[in-house]
């Protein structure tokens, strides 16, 4: 009885982290840019580990280019920073 019990918290954590990982922007992101056949920007998709932090050069941003980051961040529940230059 014991063994099920810890196999099903192990099951239950390995879920929370899949759940965690979609709803952050680097996945949604990567996942928005597969779906519609572009490419990620480079320090976008570069950075994708750095999971609670999104920094990045707005200025040479196409309109498609900042659809895609605003529909990502819509999704996003992990990000604690966000910083965009010029």
């Amino acid at each position: 009885m014991q063994k099920n019990l810890e196999l099903r918290d192990v099951c239950s954590l390995t879920s929370t982290k899949k759940f965690n990982r979609c709803r952050s922007f680097h996945f949604r992101y990567l996942e928005l840019c597969r779906s519609k056949n572009l490419t990620p920007l480079p320090d976008i998709r570069t950075k994708n580990n750095a999971t609670s932090m999104l920094d990045f050069f707005g200025e040479k941003l196409g309109v498609t280019d900042w659809l895609l980051i605003i529909e990502a961040l819509y999704y996003d529940q992990v990000l604690q920073t966000l910083s965009i230059r010029l």
